[in-house]
């Protein structure tokens, strides 16, 4: 029998995260080819 104990639950909860996060990230970056991305940061008007 397992016992789920507020550290093992803990754990769990931050590499279900990870996981998520690193999914989402990568996903976001292979969204924008080279030229819509220099195009996109020169209009920042705070650079």
């Amino acid at each position: 029998m397992v016992r789920f104990t507020p550290v093992i639950i803990c754990r769990h909860a931050v590499y279900t995260t990870l996981l998520f996060a690193s999914a989402c990230a990568c996903a976001q970056l292979s969204t924008f080819p080279k030229q819509e991305m220099i195009d996109y940061t020169a209009k920042n008007p705070f650079s």
